[in-house]
């Protein structure tokens, strides 16, 4: 869609997933012969066949750029909406996986300068193995994780800034701060995300 200087798109898809043997890796015990004493050392993730599962949802995003004046704008967004259930039982909820995703992204450029801020947010994941949420078998595994993930299982936000300069059409530099605001965040158990960090970044197009 176009109107003036200003053009735009919106996109919507439905998605709709099934699966008749789907592979989740699952934590447990696992000794090369069954009939063996299990020792640490046979403690870990294993793919396992959990048989069906269906993954739908909806992906949504909205995207526009243009100019005022001198001034050059671009912005963007996006909303996931994902239900990963095991059809058998709806309310089972897939592990290691959140429900909604939103996202979105603004820049401004003014002659060969511009600047940018991104942000996603992430909500609660769902459904993990239950070993580590133990108190006895999840701090043996992860000391501490069990209460440190009552406390930190929750949704949480991210956001970015960005300032650069395209210095020619093929040279450009520009600085990043990422996790602005230093959230403290969880990928999965164990995998604390990065904390706030600065880059400075050459881009050469050849």
């Amino acid at each position: 869609m176009e109107r003036g200087t200003w053009r735009g798109y919106a996109d919507l898809a439905l998605f709709w997933t099934e699966y008749e043997d789907m592979i989740e890796f699952t934590f447990g015990v696992y000794p090369p012969d069954p009939n063996d004493i299990p020792s640490f050392d046979d403690v870990g993730f294993k793919a396992l066949n959990i048989g069906r599962a269906r993954i739908n949802g909806v992906d949504t995003k909205l995207s526009a750029e243009g100019t005022a004046g001198a001034l050059e704008l671009s912005l963007s967004g996006g909303y996931t909406l994902m239900n990963p259930v095991d059809p058998l039982f709806p309310d089972s909820v897939l592990k290691y996986r959140r429900r909604h995703l939103i996202k979105g992204d603004l820049q401004l450029g003014i002659w060969k300068i511009f600047a940018g801020i991104n942000f996603q947010y992430n909500s609660k994941m769902v459904n993990v193995d239950e070993a580590f949420l133990d108190p006895l078998v999840g701090n043996m595994l992860l000391p501490g994780f069990p209460d440190y993930w009552e406390e930190h299982t929750t949704a949480y936000s991210l956001l970015d800034f960005r300032l650069g300069w395209n210095i020619t059409e093929m040279l450009r530099v520009s600085a990043i701060l990422r996790n602005s605001f230093n959230v403290e965040y969880l990928g999965r158990p164990g995998d604390i995300g990065p904390p706030r960090n600065i880059t400075l970044q050459l881009h050469l197009d050849l």
